[in-house]
Formats: structure tokens, sequence, C-alpha cells
């Protein structure tokens, strides 16, 4: 779809003297008669003969816009009177009502906008090389350049994401390492994530998908998760090779003793992200390929962990008397034995506190509810909001002068802050539209100019310090209303702005009274900027008032005094058509009064028609002219009429304006007025409410998974307490780093109740199947747990490290990315301290619960 500005069209421009008009006792309509009557070419038929057949034209058209002139419109006093005798025509240009200018230059512009459901990528990528063709074919001194590319922030984005995927795919290898101590494994372990993600490229082309920067994240995010079965195979055949057993044989006993675990672990994380991939609304369209891609990759990771690990190590991993490390690389030996020792510490402090928690295990699981009640509250502290707003290289900026300014006025005040923009050193170049809407109406007294910053790498301010810089500036000019806004990819709504309220009910003067009212209060509130309203005063109006009885006593019709008004007041009558036979094109001819004609209000009665006698009147004997506002803009939604409330947000979440907003409106507005949101804050409430129906989803159906696998309703539970003890330290990490609760953290703390569930699952796991070997239940679980401490450790820490990356990136789209990565590792480090303690403690009070129902039963 295009959308054009600053363009004008050839016109041949017929321009009237009303006072030669009246001294040759000439109408308006008499003009318009003649231009219409005396410029035809029409088919004539044919005539047919006795060997020929000819066609018949007749050329009744004007050749040259000069011949215009030459038209005889009447005859005064046995005198032709020609159009130039009365006025003038001209080959020109539309009347100007829109302007563009790029860097300063005069310019013609052409928004472009993707079809839905095609690649903003790829379709810039095209509309480029495209005006590659079209520049080499321009005239000379004519150019073709790029004012504003969504495309240039997406790439950069994607730049980023990859890198991060690199570098927390290293990280978590080097987790691995510094657990293994053992080059082999490590690589073995690794093979995973190159295999996972390669595979996963499968999924995104059966599904259309694109590599975008949802399906990259998801990978991002994934490297810890790509890594973590193989991890656990890994581990458990090197524990198992180390006590003695062959390599062959340890690859085999090894993979089934933990299978069940492993198996476990990942259908437990597809549960939890499959609801994500199927939520509603614009939430639902927003993740739906993050959510596959995680899916798709981790069931690959899986598959690899089952064949690929195993047999690699029964063919690499040597047994523990083939080799002597410690003779061939004795460096490498002392930096294992280290890294050993240290691990051994770390075993040696678990063991106490497991006992510990064994023996207090009320008060250890009393504690732990305290924490998770703790948690909740402390998200009373954290701001809320849709999506954290991104450092893009990009904004845009909206001019408005009052209404009543014509274009050239309007120029005369938006220019300057043209300028001003220009001159600052973070900006790259701007792109200014006066005279346009997003409906494409003209409305001259607006402007928007699309602002492209340095990138972010090259800059001392960020982009937010920029728009705030510039909001100050703009409020210090009299007449002038500015605001700042981000380029939204999600929003919705009118604007871009996060705040979008709309006010509904009783009449205009009350609905326009109240509005006012609730925007002096809100302007008030720190944090809230660019407060603005749809509530626009109407243009200043003339009203011609006809007096019908004159009218009709002089023989003068309502029609003939509409069209005498329209055709020379207005000039956007086509009154004929001009063909252009060298240029093979047809044009607009237009008549109107010449400027100095009208540019009072008077000049509107100095206008003459025709009487039924023939004779001119003037407007002023049959017409009132009353100067007034006209109406000003109605809006209705759900059927009321409705007022809207724009506000911007500087260092505020949305979540902490909206209560702000809801306050203000409960005290101003009366009970039979209703409110409402919309845009991204109405998108924000929505996404909320469907991710928290996604996240209790996901733990039912991982709830399911986990009783189906481990044949029962109480082990399900004992596994999954580590998801809420995994919030006290995400939303505690948000807290600290100053960050929000938005889609993406969100997003975060559902992925991390799909890793948090794999450290109960192996304890559990492995629990039982000591049990299942002859051990007491409390002599498993002290067994258990050092023996499952380092797989634990190894996968927690290497999710760490893949995420680090992501947490504490720089660089575009590092913003709205953050939250999440933060979000993760917080949970993951809280979940692993406390699920070493509390699982257990659980897993021994839940079973004698379980006993003491099972001996109740059998009683009756």
């Amino acid at each position: 779809a295009l959308q054009m500005g600053g363009l004008r069209l050839r016109q041949v421009r017929i321009w009237l003297d009303r006072d030669k008009m009246r001294a040759f006792q000439i109408a308006p309509g008499d003009v318009a008669q003649v231009l219409g009557t005396e410029n035809v070419e029409l088919p004539g038929g044919r005539i047919e003969s006795v060997t020929k057949e000819f066609s018949v034209k007749v050329k009744g058209a004007l050749r040259d816009v000069a011949d215009f002139n030459d038209l005889i419109v009447a005859s005064y006093q046995g005198t032709p009177v020609r159009i130039r005798d009365i006025g003038r025509a001209e080959d020109g240009m539309e009347e100007r009502r829109t302007f563009t200018r790029f860097n300063g230059i005069p310019s013609v512009g052409i928004g472009i906008q993707k079809q839905s459901g095609t690649n903003t990528v790829a379709v810039v990528d095209n509309v480029k090389q495209e005006l590659e063709r079209i520049n080499q074919t321009l005239p000379p001194g004519m150019k073709i350049e790029i004012a504003f590319d969504q495309s240039v922030f997406i790439r950069q984005s994607m730049n980023q994401v990859m890198e991060h995927l690199i570098l927390g795919s290293f990280l978590a290898i080097v987790a691995v390492f510094l657990f293994l101590r053992n080059v082999r494994t490590t690589l073995i372990s690794a093979v995973a994530l190159p295999i996972s993600i390669i595979a996963t490229f499968a999924l995104i082309r059966a599904f259309d998908f694109t590599f975008n920067n949802m399906t990259m994240l998801a990978l991002t995010l994934s490297v810890g998760l790509l890594i973590d079965d193989a991890i656990i195979v890994i581990e458990n055949i090197y524990r198992h090779i180390e006590e003695g057993m062959m390599p062959k044989e340890a690859a085999a006993f090894a993979t089934s003793e933990i299978g069940l675990a492993v198996m476990a672990t990942t259908v437990a994380i597809v549960a939890i992200f499959l609801p994500v991939a199927f939520m509603k609304g614009i939430i639902g369209r927003f993740f739906l390929q993050f959510a596959l891609t995680v899916v798709f990759a981790v069931l690959v990771s899986l598959l690899v962990s089952f064949t690929l690990t195993p047999m690699l190590s029964s063919i690499f991993l040597k047994s523990k008397d083939q080799t002597n490390d410690k003779v061939r690389f004795p460096i490498s030996h002392r930096v294992s034995a280290l890294l050993e020792k240290g691990y051994k510490k770390v075993e040696s402090v678990y063991r106490p506190i497991l006992e510990f928690s064994l023996r207090y295990r009320g008060s250890v699981l009393t504690a732990a509810l305290l924490i998770f009640i703790f948690s909740m509250y402390m998200t009373k502290y954290i701001g809320k909001e849709m999506a954290p707003s991104e450092d893009q290289s990009q904004f845009v900026i909206r001019l408005e002068a009052p209404i009543d300014y014509s274009i050239n006025n309007a120029e005369k005040l938006f220019f300057p802050i043209d300028n001003m923009v220009r001159s600052m050193p973070e900006v790259f170049g701007t792109f200014y539209i006066q005279g346009m809407s997003s409906t494409g109406a003209r409305q001259v007294h607006k402007a928007v100019i699309f602002t492209r910053l340095n990138p972010k790498a090259e800059r001392e301010h960020s982009q937010q310090e920029i728009m705030a810089e510039l909001r100050s500036t703009m409020k210090s000019i009299p007449g002038l209303k500015g605001t700042v806004e981000d380029v939204s990819f999600l929003g919705g709504g009118l604007r871009n702005v996060p705040i979008q309220y709309v006010i509904s009910g009783g009449d205009l003067a009350g609905l326009q009274k109240y509005t006012k009212q609730v925007v002096a209060e809100l302007s008030k509130v720190p944090g809230i900027v660019d407060v603005d309203t749809s509530v626009e005063a109407g243009q200043p109006e003339l009203s011609v008032y006809i007096d019908r009885d004159k009218a009709s006593d002089l023989g003068v019709s309502v029609t003939s005094i509409a069209q005498a008004v329209n055709l020379l007041i207005s000039g956007e009558v086509d009154v004929t058509k001009f063909k252009d036979d060298v240029k093979g094109r047809r044009y607009d001819v237009r008549m109107r009064l010449n400027p100095q004609d009208r540019m009072d209000p008077r000049d509107l009665g100095l206008i003459y028609v025709r009487a039924k006698d023939g004779k001119l009147v003037e407007l002023a004997n049959l017409v009132r002219i009353v100067e007034g506002g006209g109406p000003s803009s109605i809006m209705r939604i759900d059927r009321q009429r409705s007022m809207m409330i724009f506000a911007n947000l500087e260092e505020k979440p949305l979540a902490d304006a909206m209560a702000d907003l809801d306050g203000i409106a409960g005290k101003v507005l009366p009970a039979e007025y209703n409110t409402t949101y919309k845009g991204m804050a109405e998108t924000m409430k929505e996404s909320f409410k469907y991710l928290i129906f996604a996240i209790l989803l996901g733990v039912l159906l991982a709830y399911m998974v986990l009783a189906a696998q481990f044949e029962s309703f109480i082990h399900p539970i004992t596994v999954l307490l580590a998801m809420p003890l995994s919030f006290i330290g995400a939303f505690g990490a948000l807290l600290l780093t100053g960050k929000t609760i938005s889609i993406m953290s969100f997003i975060g703390l559902i992925l991390l109740m799909g890793l948090v569930k794999k450290n109960s699952i192996l304890l559990v796991d492995y629990t039982n199947t000591l049990r299942e070997r002859g051990m007491s239940r409390r002599e498993a679980i002290l067994t258990a747990g050092p023996v499952r401490l380092r797989p634990i450790l190894m996968t927690t820490f290497a999710m760490v490290f893949g995420m680090l990356p992501v947490a504490f990136g720089v660089g575009e789209g590092a913003e709205t990315r953050s939250p999440m990565g933060i979000a993760v590792i917080g949970g993951l480090l809280t979940s692993l301290f406390l699920t070493l303690a509390v699982v257990p403690a659980a897993y021994d009070l839940f079973d004698d619960w379980r006993n003491w129902v099972m001996k109740k039963l059998r009683r009756q």
C-alpha cells in the first residue's frame, strides 16, 4: 500500500477576476458551461462507402493550454468576451495541501506498507532492489533515498540475538567443562547444541516461520536446555565409568537408568510451552513461533541424548585404567584436581544441609511457603508494562499548530523544529511530512517528523534521553503542541503511545468538560508526558444562509448559489479535462477567483449569480454570512459518543500510569460515564490474562505428564514444588535490576517453570530408583542428593551461563530481551539452593502422609 505526501499534480487553472466578470455581466455558471461545452471530443459513429468504412470523431478538444484564453464565454454590447478578458488560463500545479522535506530538502514522500503476513525484511530488500533500478532511469538532479526503514532495527536486533546465541552456547560448554573436567565428555555433550539448533531449522521451514527475533530468541534461551539432556546422560555414564564400568557397558546401563528422568524433564517442558503456542489474541500470534521453536528444539535434544550421546560415549570415552592423564597432561590434571576439590567441598557442605532439612522437614516446608508468599508480595513493588521501551535509533515527532493556521503559517511554526532536530549530533536524518494524517486526510495544521538516530553504540545519549530533551524544548514554543513517540511494532489503536483512554457517555459538552478536567489532572502526574486528547476545536467556518423568499422572487435557485460559491471559492470542481497529445495524458481543468478576490469573508457577498430575467444579482442581497466554528470531530466507540486521552511515559511503568489515571477518572467522572483502555494498555491486560492462563494450564499438563511417568499422584506435587520456589529469585532479580514485569519477563517465568523442574525430577527419580534397589526411604534420599548434586549444578549453571549474554547483553533490542534473561537466571539460582533442601523434605513428608492414608484405607 502506498501513501503519497508532498506530491502536486499538473492542472490547468482558470483564474477569474471578480470585478471584470461583473463589468461584462458574466456569472460563474456561464464560464463553467462554456468550458464544459467548448472542450469536447466525441465519437461520431461511422460512414460506410461501397468499399470502405470510416469511423467519425469530432475533434472539439483544445490542443494547447493557451487556447483556453481564446474561448468566448459571452457577448457584451455586441463584442465577444473571452476568458482572457475576465481572467487567465495557466498550465500550473494543484494547490499545495501537503509538504514533505527530507533532511531539509523539499521532496516527494512515498510510504510503502507491506501486506499482512509478509516478512518486513524481505519486502524492504525487494523495494531496495527496485529503487536501484529506478534510480538509474531518473533525470539528472533527481534521486530516490530511503528516509525511514523499519528493517534496519530488525536486522541489528537479529545480529545481536545471533551473537548471544553463539556466545551463550560457548559459555554453556565452558560450564560443562568446569564440572566434568574432561575434554572428551564436554565435546560429546556439546554436540547436542549444533545438531538441535540445525534440526530446528527444519521446523522453521516446515511451518513457514522466518528467522526473526522470536525464533532466534527461542534458540538463544534454549541453549541451556539443549545441552541439559546430554549433560545428564553423559554425567551418569562418566560416573559409572569412574566406578569401574567399561565405556560400552556404562553407556547402555547409565542411559537406561537415567532415561525416565530425562524424558520426564523434556516432556514437562513441552507441556509448559504448548499452551503458550496456542494462546489467543496478539500475544498468541506473537509467541506462537517462539513456543513451537522451543518445543521442537528440546525434543530434538532428547533424541540426541538417547542416541548420539551414548554412542559417542561408548566409542570415545575410556575406562579408568586405560590412560594416565596425570603423566601426559600434568597442568590439565592439576586444574582438574583443583576443580574436583572445590566440588567436593560443596558436596560436603550440602550433606549437613540435607540432613537438617530431613530432620526439620515441617519447618523447612513452612519456610518455603513463607518465601513463596513473600515473592508474590514483592510484585507489588515491581513495575508492570506491555513491553520495555527499546532504543531503536528511530522515533516519531508529531506537531500540531492551532487549527485555523494555514499551511504556510503552520510550516513557519514547524520548520524551526525540523532544523533543531537535524542539528542534534545524535540525529542521522529527518523526514518531515505536513498536511497528512493516518487516515490520509489533508490536515495542514499537523505534521510528522520521522527521526533516525546514529547507531546506539555511536551515541552518548540514549533514545529516551533525546526524546525527553525534545519534549522539554517544544513545551517552550507558544502555539505548538508537540509529542514524541516510539515506533511501535506491537501497539495498536490510533497512536503509538502506551496510554489510550476512552471516555464514553453523556452529551458532547459534558464529554469535553470532563475530558479536559481529567487531562488537567493527569498532566500533573510525574512520569506522564505528551498528554493529548481527541477533543479538537472546530475550524473557523463561514455559514452561508440563503433568504429563499428573495431568491425565489428574483428567480435564483439554491443550486446556482451553491455552485457559484463552490466554483469560485473552493476551486475543487473539475469543469472539464485537458488532453495533452504530446504526453498522452489528461489533466483536470479548474476555475477559481484570483487570490486577492477571496481573502475576506465579505468577498463571498460580492459574488454574482444570474437571475431568471438574465440580470446578475449580488449574493449579499440573497444570503446572510455568519462566522463561527465548525463542528468538532465526534468519535463513537460501541455506539456511544466518546473522546480519547493519549499520553506517553518517561521512566514510569504502564500499570502505574493506568492506576493513576483510574484514580483521577474515579474522582472526576460522574457514574454515567464509562471508561476503557485501547491500544497497548488494552493489549497488556489481555496478554497478562492469557499468559497467566497459559501458566496454570502448563502446570496442569506438567502434573498429568509427571503423574503418568512416575505412576504416582504424590511425586508430581513434590517435583512441582520447585516452580513456586523459583519466583523469589525471578522477582527479586527484576526488582534489584530495576526491570519490569512485561510479556517478555512473563515468558521468562514460563521458561523458568520448565527449567526448575529438572532438578526435582533428577532427585525424585533417583530416590525412587534406589528405593527399588532395596534402600530405605531416608537412606535413599541421603544418597540420591549428593549423587545428583553434580548433574543438578551442571545443568543449572549451563543454563545460567547460556543466558548471561541475553541478560546483560547490549545493542539493539537488549531492553526487551534483558528482563527475560534476568528473571530466568535469578529464578534458577534461588530454586537451585531451595530445591536441594525443600524437595527432599517434601518427598519424605509426603511419603509419610501417603502411608498414613493407605493405612487408614486398609483399616476400612
